[in-house]
């Protein structure tokens, strides 16, 4: 987050805040596409990195 724009207590407040938030959490009207999305990615990622 680099200490010049944000300060590394905000930086730490925002990682936090995010870390503790569930997948798709505050995201409901997206929650089909993202849980899809990562469906495709795990996908993709079996195959490439058997």
């Amino acid at each position: 987050l680099g200490g010049w724009i944000t300060a590394p207590f905000v930086g730490k407040q925002i990682v936090d805040a995010w870390l503790s938030v569930s997948f798709t959490e505050k995201m409901e009207f997206k929650k089909e596409f993202l849980t899809n999305a990562f469906n495709q990615v795990q996908v993709l990622e079996e195959e490439q990195f058997r």
